[in-house]
């Protein structure tokens, strides 16, 4: 009977673990459910029925979602990431036999699948990790301040694994209790600290800039002089830091003048086609005294994006009113680079992007996972998504919940926070995947030699 009850429990909750409905509460009984049930089987027949049931909510999960890629790319990338995320499960299968009383053994699974993300981050991008189901979840998103989200993924791993090693020692809790303990005073203490953060008050000396991001969600792309129009609404209504969205103007006509004349900062996105096709994606920061004092090209280009790359440099202006940094759209997925605005102390990042609306949700997530990172408060102006004011603890404090709502005004701090990951706290993922790879090797040579030996 509980064997049916995992295979149910696991299927109606995984599709919402992760992907365009993530909720922070199905990406810990999603994953303890599917471990649980593979655990019922030998380990051929339990992966395999993983692997079946993983297919089945992950098409469910990212429904819809893909809308760059096409062709046998997207059948090739489907069919590796599937493998990728049966990794752990199968690490948990093999190396933790069912009812080993060993607790150190459940960190097979978390450290498996912390290894996972850190390959895909190494290779690819940091996008589709389980972690953002988290970025609701604001007293465990604060973890990321120290660990990065790997943290956050290794703690929903571990919860999994942890539920089914108590599981089947239910009936000896007297001799597993030591084990219980560890697990609720490392989960509680970080639960203690997230509350602590958001409680805190932000940095002395702050205070809070009235922003505006502007987009439109018009097909054909808006004329400078109107965007230039909807900047002076924004700036009438308080406004002093004006965000247009990503490769919303064709040029910059008229913006030397409007920031001189109106006493403004804007932060112009632009997409300028080039005589070779491609398109010049970038943001020129004009300041009050109408001089162009920052220009940032999009450096980390979406799949399939036709667009000139920008150089591997993280730009950023020191301002009376903070240090400000821009990133555009796809930058973000890439946890690697946004660790110069946490290096660099931004105080507010400002994200010129362009989404559609299936994607819209998990974009956000990943956006406020580098806010939480890297300590930056940060400004996301977005065409056909959701424009976002947020903190530096991930807390939202203003977004567009309707396509028709094209511009956003918010007040953002101007004081940033330190972390701990943008310091060295990034080390946490590699320490894992050495320590997991160094865990495989001593396995796989002991299976080896067990081999031999008969």
């Amino acid at each position: 009977m509980s064997t049916l009850v995992f295979l149910i429990t696991a299927m109606a909750t995984l599709p919402f673990s992760n992907g365009r409905w993530m909720s922070a509460a199905a990406a810990f009984i999603g994953p303890a459910m599917l471990t649980l049930f593979i655990r019922r089987f030998d380990q051929k027949k339990g992966l395999l029925y993983g692997y079946l049931i993983l297919t089945i909510t992950s098409l469910v999960s990212w429904f819809t979602v893909n809308n760059v890629v096409s062709g046998p790319q997207i059948y090739f990338g489907v069919l590796f990431w599937l493998i990728a995320i049966l990794i752990p499960y199968a690490a948990d299968r093999f190396f933790r036999p069912v009812g080993d009383s060993a607790f150190l053994k459940t960190l097979f699974l978390p450290m498996a699948w912390v290894s996972v993300d850190m390959l895909f981050s190494l290779l690819l991008a940091d996008s589709g990790s389980i972690a953002y189901s988290q970025f609701e979840n604001l007293p465990l998103l604060q973890l990321a301040s120290i660990t990065g989200m790997a943290g956050i993924t290794f703690m929903i791993a571990w919860t999994a694994s942890t539920v089914s090693w108590l599981f089947e020692n239910r009936t000896r809790l007297k001799s597993v209790r030591a084990g219980i303990y560890l697990f609720l005073f490392v989960a509680g203490g970080i639960l203690e600290f997230g509350m602590h953060r958001l409680s805190t008050q932000p940095p002395e000396g702050g205070e809070l800039i009235p922003v505006a991001a502007i987009t439109s969600n018009a097909i054909e792309k808006p004329s400078t002089e109107l965007l230039l129009k909807k900047s002076l609404n924004a700036h009438e209504t308080g406004a002093r830091l004006i965000l247009w969205s990503e490769a919303l103007a064709a040029n910059f006509d008229g913006l030397k003048e409007f920031t001189e004349k109106n006493n403004v900062y804007v932060f112009a996105a632009a997409g300028i086609q080039s005589e070779a096709g491609l398109l010049d994606n970038k943001v020129v920061l004009f300041d009050p005294g109408g001089e162009e004092a920052l220009t940032y090209r999009k450096h980390n280009l979406a799949p399939g994006e036709r667009s000139i790359p920008g150089e591997k440099t993280f730009r950023y202006l020191d301002t009376l009113s903070g240090r400000f940094g821009v990133a555009i759209c796809a930058d973000l997925n890439y946890s690697h680079f946004m660790r110069a605005a946490g290096k660099n102390g931004i105080d507010i990042l400002f994200e010129p992007a362009a989404e559609w609306p299936e994607v819209a949700r998990i974009q956000t997530a990943v956006a406020l996972m580098r806010a939480v990172e890297n300590g930056f408060n940060l400004v996301k102006a977005t065409k056909s998504g959701h424009s976002v004011v947020t903190d530096f603890t991930g807390r939202i404090l203003a977004q567009t919940e309707k396509p028709e709502e094209e511009t956003l005004i918010a007040s953002v701090p101007n004081r940033g926070s330190g972390t701990i990951y943008s310091v060295g706290g990034w080390l946490f993922g590699y320490l894992v995947l050495t320590a997991f790879l160094i865990v495989l090797a001593l396995k796989l040579k002991d299976s080896h030699f067990a081999t031999i030996q008969k």
